[in-house]
């Protein structure tokens, strides 16, 4: 008999692109997905006990994984030389396990409970974004001011709860980078 496999996922990815003026343009979508896995891999020790899996502990245990993410895109074209394209992207993810779990026989879904003493769980905030300004000064020839900005985080809690990860998301330390890009066109 075919073990029961308790394991499913789903999403909703809705979206919206609002556009005021023909120059302006923004796009919005939010995600949500919930993922439950019945058998993830957590982690592999030595045993000399267990003989079947070749004196290795293959441990998995159920997951229960949210996440919270959206993608945020705002291209404003000021003339048609001028123009300023932002992404952002925020994220924040957390996952549980429980029932943990080793292989019993190789190449089966069959296993045995086994106590484990480590913490997979986790809460990862993270958020990327960028902005790119262009100026054409004259024709062929451009300048690009770009910036960009990551920042993440994680611990080990497990449990999703939007408000204090997203305070932890804003308040965690940045990694910003700023390039300048000039190309100038020489006409003969």
């Amino acid at each position: 008999m075919q073990p029961e496999i308790d394991a499913y996922n789903y999403y909703v990815q809705p979206g919206i692109e609002w556009k005021p003026v023909s120059s302006l343009t923004l796009n919005v979508g939010p995600q949500f997905a919930r993922d439950v896995e019945d058998a993830m891999y957590v982690d592999t020790y030595d045993d000399p006990t267990a003989t079947e899996t070749y004196g290795k502990r293959y441990v998995f245990a159920h997951l229960d994984q949210k996440t919270l993410s959206a993608n945020i895109r705002l291209n404003w074209a000021f003339t048609p030389r001028v123009s300023l394209q932002t992404f952002v992207q925020p994220l924040i993810s957390s996952g549980a396990y429980s029932g943990y779990k080793a292989l019993a026989v190789p190449r089966s879904y069959e296993f045995v409970p086994v106590p484990y003493g480590g913490n997979p769980n986790f809460n990862y905030v993270s958020l990327r974004g960028n902005a790119v300004f262009r100026w054409e000064y004259r024709p062929g020839s451009t300048l690009y001011l770009v910036w960009t900005q990551e920042r993440s985080d994680n611990q080990s809690q497990g449990e999703f709860n939007f408000r204090p990860d997203w305070a932890r998301l804003m308040n965690t330390d940045t990694n910003n980078i700023f390039l300048v890009k000039l190309s100038y066109y020489f006409t003969m």
